[in-house]
């Protein structure tokens, strides 16, 4: 138990009268001056936690253009859209944080915000197809809105969203899944937003009448219309997104968790959604300016950070894990490598970095590495 006073105050507590200063009292003072000197710099520098909080709130809230829609027109790639889901009649959204991977719920906001649009992206953008419509059985993938990643008027890398198989070892109560049959051979993935894209992150859509027979051939290669009933299907495992029971509430509001479940020949209310388009063609105006981010730029901000002294440093990091994997290096080398320096750059610029020397799945040079750091 931790006392209020110490040892010493206590014993001579009763012999002195109330304006008798005993004990550590001038420590005290200053500890609790100090205190409230760190407290004022953090509140004048908006670094207490309630800013952080408030400062990630309205980037999450803040009101965002979705891509206008007449009756009948398709979806295609580029647009703005939100998810609305059949079971719980609420939207799909992003839980905002500072993490490496944001959790996804079902919330009942209708208005279009950062954290609830989506944009309809191409899975590869080898061979786009002409009209870039979203068709049945199409690869494709949702990414973050713009505005939920800019920086100073800057536009980072999106997050996306993605979907994991079935696994052994999560464990969660079969009454959290409202009626879903969850069974011992797996329980459902995790479904959340990642910094980096993956083969997770590669969905296609099926109708709700998947079940009916033929219904490949009729509805593949269809374009798909807002309000249509679909199933979010993973390209890689038969699992499709999907609201669960378990819930929670955020100011005053139930909010329902996304998993990732296997889909039967029928699928639940639950795994079926719709794509959401405005219907007001003012409100889907996008008159926002983001600028590119530029790479060249970022490569100059390290190299400033590093200083003379830190670059020579790192090359001969890189050199010496060059030389264990024979002058190759894979993106996970290089970020351990640059983890080394601590340097103070958000994470999505060193997202940016990775990407610039390692594209998906590949990997990079000693002598590439080396001559990016010294600016030839």
């Amino acid at each position: 138990m931790n006392l209020q006073f110490t040892r010493q105050q206590l014993v001579g507590g009763g012999k002195y009268q109330p304006k008798t200063r005993i004990g550590n009292w001038n420590e005290d003072i200053e500890q609790n001056e100090y205190k409230f000197s760190k407290y004022l710099e953090a509140k004048e520098n908006g670094q207490l936690v309630s800013h952080r909080l408030a400062k990630k709130s309205n980037r999450a809230r803040q009101r965002v253009p979705l891509t206008f829609k007449p009756d009948g027109e398709p979806i295609r790639f580029g647009d703005s859209i939100m998810l609305g889901s059949k079971h719980s009649g609420q939207f799909l959204s992003v839980e905002y944080s500072d993490k490496k991977a944001w959790k996804l719920w079902t919330t009942e906001a209708r208005s279009p915000m950062a954290c609830n649009v989506f944009i309809v992206t191409r899975a590869s953008e080898e061979n786009p197809d002409d009209d870039g419509i979203l068709r049945y059985g199409q690869p494709f993938c949702l990414t973050s809105e713009p505005a939920l990643r800019a920086q100073g008027g800057t536009m980072l890398p999106p997050y996306w969203v993605q979907a994991g198989a079935k696994t052994l070892d999560w464990a969660i109560p079969a009454h959290a899944f409202d009626g879903l049959v969850v069974g011992s051979a797996g329980s459902p993935g995790p479904a959340d937003m990642a910094s980096t894209f993956s083969q997770n992150a590669v969905f296609v859509v099926e109708p709700e009448s998947r079940n009916d027979e033929g219904w490949m051939a009729i509805h593949k290669a269809l374009p798909v219309t807002p309000g249509a009933s679909i199933v979010l299907m993973h390209r890689q495992h038969n699992s499709a997104l999907c609201v669960t029971g378990k819930a929670r509430k955020v100011e005053g509001k139930l909010c329902h968790e996304v998993f990732s479940n296997s889909v039967r020949r029928t699928p639940t209310a639950a795994q079926v959604f719709s794509f959401v388009c405005s219907s007001s063609e003012a409100a889907g105006i996008d008159r926002r300016n983001f600028a590119a981010l530029d790479v060249a730029d970022v490569w100059v901000r390290v190299r400033e950070l590093l200083g003379s002294d830190g670059i020579n440093d790192a090359i001969a990091e890189f050199e010496k894990l060059g030389c264990d994997s024979r002058g190759s290096l894979t993106r996970s080398e290089v970020e351990e490598a640059f983890a080394c320096f601590r340097l103070p750059i958000h994470s999505s610029f060193m997202d940016v970095l990775l990407d610039s020397l390692c594209s998906k799945g590949s990997s990079t040079t000693v002598s590439a590495v080396r001559a990016i750091l010294l600016g030839e």
